[in-house]
């Protein structure tokens, strides 16, 4: 499920493409980037944490379940495997199930704890590269030695 969501995600925005015209294979793929004027990544995604936590609800017949999701994207240059970019979200949910809709209840509100976190980790990634800029080079102190 988290994987389709990062897709999803990552479709969505105008910063990414994830058309190539049909190539395929490493040097094909660079070939089309590189005629494009594209720089291309692999993304990844990794959740370091999921909870689920189940109480009484208001009605007898409801139930409440809490969800804490906190993840972590990144993305590696395409070719290379360079880091490149991180991003981090996390979401809390707190929602009401039927117990006899219990599984579908539930894997609904872990979807949309899955998505928001993953909204805020490419924001936050996207943010960073298109902020990114090199540290600046320290200046040297004292004089310059002419050599003679």
């Amino acid at each position: 499920m988290a994987k389709e969501l990062l897709a999803k995600e990552i479709s969505s925005r105008s910063e990414f493409t994830q058309d190539l015209g049909g190539a395929e294979g490493e040097a094909a793929a660079t070939a089309e980037m590189k005629k494009r004027g594209l720089k291309g990544f692999q993304v990844n995604l990794r959740i370091m944490t999921s909870s689920r936590d189940q109480a009484a609800g208001a009605r007898r017949r409801d139930q409440q379940m809490a969800i804490q999701v906190k993840l972590g994207v990144y993305g590696t240059t395409y070719p290379g495997g360079k880091l490149n970019f991180t991003g981090d979200g996390e979401a809390s949910l707190l929602g009401e199930f039927s117990e006899r809709r219990r599984e579908s209840d539930v894997q609904n509100l872990m979807k949309t704890a899955l998505a928001s976190a993953l909204k805020q980790a490419v924001s936050t990634a996207v943010d960073k590269m298109s902020t990114a800029t090199l540290p600046e080079s320290p200046r040297r102190k004292g004089k310059r030695h002419k050599s003679q």
